[in-house]
């Protein structure tokens, strides 16, 4: 059975984090969500935590979801959900950690993965919601010996820089051998090693939308489950350009770039209007004024001046329409696979960490940081 594994909707009507005036890329997630089931005759949509935004969802983000699983069981698909640390509370009780009242299970066809066992592809995974670091542990030893795959929600430690803080380490993560986590708001698979154990296999599916400029930037992906082959499969998202203007003709170049871009016609008009991000040499910084008249309603502008030098940034729109297949990542660890072909190893590696990606990762989890 064909599954779409994704992440963090953060179902809210005023889905952006930096621009709250913007609207209508939560209703663009889920609708492409549902593009994507169809075009892939998918059979069950597994959402690893953070639907909603509150534990305490608005009334109109409530009434998507019901839309959307109402959707969803005409098609005959099976859904699957988790809870992030948005979705519930961390208060303790008598029993220990007492989620809030689990609003995506309002629609009965909605189904907990929590502590259950479920046919992935051709795994069989074991769910678990959003743990507290301090409960972590104890809540992975609960996994059953049989099964074959990880799905939870968590900030790991491997996922983020150094400095920053993290829920626990895949590392120590000792049974299954595959792990699909959400909560790290990036599109990405990797290899942990694991202290006498096979290398653990990561699938981070990201959000389907970006909620502020930075996650805008990066590529936007789900992923498809289907036996023991996953491919990333790109999704679309609101138009986003980065510019870095150190002369008049670096901001003329970029203000054409601007003012030529169409978006594409298979995006809806509330997310057509695409995201502009302009950093001006500090010689520059009396254009803002006439930079915002310039693009006022063909783009959401984000202006700051900088003394720095740096390089300029060639306009890229934050869409990528490629598809990227990756074959036979489900086995068990990475070096079963290869063997001792080192070729294949570092082939394998290479593909799955795409350098470009990875550099907007850098510099995505760069600018979070340095902005607290």
């Amino acid at each position: 059975m064909r599954s779409v594994v994704t992440a963090d909707l953060h179902m809210i009507e005023r889905f952006r984090a930096d621009r709250p005036e913007i609207t209508g890329d939560s209703e663009h997630a889920c609708e492409q969500l549902l593009d994507i089931v169809d075009a892939t005759g998918a059979k069950q949509l597994v959402l690893l935590g953070d639907i909603f935004d509150s534990p305490t969802p608005e009334p109109a983000s409530v009434a998507r979801w019901l839309r959307f699983c109402s959707s969803l069981e005409q098609r005959e698909v099976i859904v699957r959900y988790l809870l992030g640390q948005h979705d519930r509370t961390s208060k303790r009780g008598p029993g220990g950690l007492s989620p809030s009242l689990s609003w995506p299970a309002l629609h009965g066809h909605a189904t907990s993965a929590h502590e259950s066992l479920f046919t992935l592809g051709g795994l069989l995974a074991y769910g678990i919601n959003w743990s507290p670091p301090d409960r972590l542990a104890f809540d992975l030893l609960k996994a059953p010996l049989n099964a074959t795959a990880l799905v939870c929600h968590q900030a790991w430690g491997e996922l983020l820089p150094p400095q920053a803080r993290n829920d626990g380490l895949l590392a120590e993560v000792e049974r299954p051998d595959v792990v699909f986590t959400g909560d790290n708001h990036s599109h990405r698979c990797l290899y942990v090693e694991r202290r006498d154990k096979p290398a653990l296999t990561v699938f981070s599916p990201g959000p389907p939308g970006g909620r502020n400029l930075q996650e805008a930037a990066t590529r936007k992906a789900v992923y498809l489950v289907d036996g023991l082959e996953v491919t990333s499969l790109p999704v679309t998202s609101r138009p986003c350009f980065r510019f870095f203007c150190q002369s008049q003709e670096d901001l003329y170049t970029a203000l054409q770039a601007v003012r030529d871009f169409r978006s594409p016609g298979r995006l809806p008009a509330a997310v057509q209007v695409p995201l502009a991000a302009f950093e001006l040499g500090h010689s520059l910084a009396g254009e803002v004024a006439g930079l915002r008249a310039e693009l006022k309603g063909k783009a959401h502008l984000f202006i700051r001046t900088v003394r720095a030098e740096a390089k300029t940034c060639a306009p890229r729109p934050a869409e990528r329409p490629e598809r990227a297949p990756v074959a036979g990542l489900l086995a068990r660890s990475l070096e079963r696979r290869c063997g001792p072909d080192k070729e294949l190893y570092a082939f394998t590696l290479r593909f799955l960490l795409a350098p470009d990606a990875e550099e907007e990762r850098r510099v995505f989890m760069t600018d979070i940081t340095n902005a607290g």
